[in-house]
């Protein structure tokens, strides 16, 4: 897909998760997973209109982690107000892309992108159904 991110998003690579469309004005709630047991680590996500914005246009809730079957997951989601309150198109096809990531740190570590892409927002859903997606993140 197109994007005036293109190269920010090609310098994630392998790192790059889309997210599904966000429908603006409802929740969202996502899992993602981890290798290994990582529950001392924080984990923190956020949208911002640009890879180069210097403040976020709003944040993830991250759930309390939990290790089982030799991964570590989290629960993230956005609350209907948070999503209703990011900008609204500007060119009038109803949809708007924004960026975001999830940055990792480890007890004791150095903070790390461990995933990020485009996070669009419509005004218009298609379906009364929004499917929830797992992302899985691999350490390389």
């Amino acid at each position: 897909m197109a994007s005036q991110y293109t190269t920010w998003l090609k310098t994630l690579g392998p790192l790059r998760a889309d997210m599904p469309m966000t429908v603006r004005g409802q929740a969202i709630s996502h899992t993602v997973t981890y290798p290994g047991d990582i529950t001392t680590a924080t984990l923190a996500g956020s949208v911002k209109a640009s890879p180069d914005a210097t403040s976020e246009l709003a944040v993830f809730t991250v759930g309390t982690p939990v290790f089982a079957d030799g991964v570590t997951t989290w629960t993230i989601s956005m609350a209907g107000a948070v999503t209703g309150a990011l900008p609204a198109d500007a060119n009038g096809d109803g949809r708007v892309d924004l960026i975001y990531d999830f940055i990792l740190t480890l007890s004791g570590g150095s903070p790390q992108r461990i995933f990020g892409g485009l996070f669009p927002v419509t005004i218009c859903p298609k379906s009364t159904h929004y499917p929830q997606i797992s992302l899985c993140v691999v350490s390389c």
